[in-house]
């Protein structure tokens, strides 16, 4: 089993009621990378929208790994 990566915090839009998730599934030679958008319905999280791309592994994310750690630091785009 893989466990994903998350790159970002959690971000909770209550306004909207959409809840974000951003991060990957390490791999070598290829990760992948993946958005999720999830939307609050009769008090239930539903699938809103989803982003998956395969893409390189980025340097510092195989030390994380080995530690088993999570990272959730926020990327700059």
């Amino acid at each position: 089993m893989i466990t994903p990566q998350l790159t970002e915090a959690p971000g909770l839009d209550q306004a909207k009621g959409m809840l974000h998730l951003k991060g990957y599934f390490p791999g070598d030679p290829v990760q992948i990378n993946f958005e999720l958008l999830y939307q609050a319905v009769n008090g239930q999280w539903r699938l809103f929208g989803i982003s998956v791309q395969p893409g390189a592994p980025e340097a510092g994310q195989k030390s994380s790994e080995a530690s088993g750690s999570t990272s959730t630091s926020k990327k700059k785009k």
